[in-house]
């Protein structure tokens, strides 16, 4: 808000994991933030060419579905550019894992071959994004999914896509929703917080407020 931004905050009604790309009959969440799109960029105060997408966690992974999903479409704004932190992108992929989903069999911290992932499929995911749309990648070095985010990134640059990659160094997982609470003095960013999010205002100043 201090920088000029006007903010929406949007959240799907429900995640069915591992349903995307199946054909299971669900409402999915993506497309719930698919309609808020449409909402937006239909409001008097909106600019539909200059909406900046921000997304943590699966929030990251939305993002992916959503611009695969609305590619030429004109009944819906294609975002402006994607900041995407930590974009858990296990079904965008096609993640290969053991056992069932949770966290202690889906430790991927290294770069992974493209062996792990459904790779055919992700890259005709991928190849619907458009080649001029602005996407920022951001990783965290400690992260179990790190070698996710790397694949991610490495995929968009391999397709010609607009990519950038940065990674920051934190011990929780989605630290960029928000600060901690700080004792008595109330929410305070710490270092790493403030970093990523100067990086990531810094890309949509670019991409999406100054264009």
């Amino acid at each position: 808000l201090a920088r000029g931004f006007a903010v929406v905050f949007a959240e799907g009604r429900m995640e069915h994991e591992d349903a995307y790309g199946t054909g299971i009959p669900f409402e999915l969440d993506h497309l719930d933030v698919i309609q808020v799109l449409r909402y937006v960029g239909r409001q008097p105060w909106a600019d539909p060419r200059r909406i900046g997408f921000f997304g943590v966690s699966h929030g990251g992974e939305l993002q992916m579905k959503i611009v695969h999903e609305i590619a030429g479409r004109s009944d819906i704004p294609m975002p402006a550019a994607l900041a995407m932190c930590e974009p858990a992108v296990i079904e965008f992929l096609g993640l290969k894992y053991d056992g069932v989903r949770k966290e202690a069999n889906l430790q991927f911290r290294a770069p992974i071959p493209d062996g792990r992932i459904d790779v055919d499929r992700a890259r005709q995911r991928i190849a619907d994004v458009p080649s001029d749309l602005p996407m920022l990648v951001v990783g965290r070095d400690e992260d179990h999914l790190q070698g996710p985010f790397l694949k991610l990134h490495e995929l968009l640059v391999a397709a010609g896509k607009r990519a950038e990659w940065a990674s920051f160094s934190h011990p929780e997982h989605a630290y960029q929703f928000g600060p901690r609470r700080a004792g008595d003095e109330g929410y305070a960013p710490d270092a790493a917080q403030r970093a990523t999010l100067a990086h990531v205002l810094s890309f949509l100043d670019r991409h999406v407020r100054d264009r």
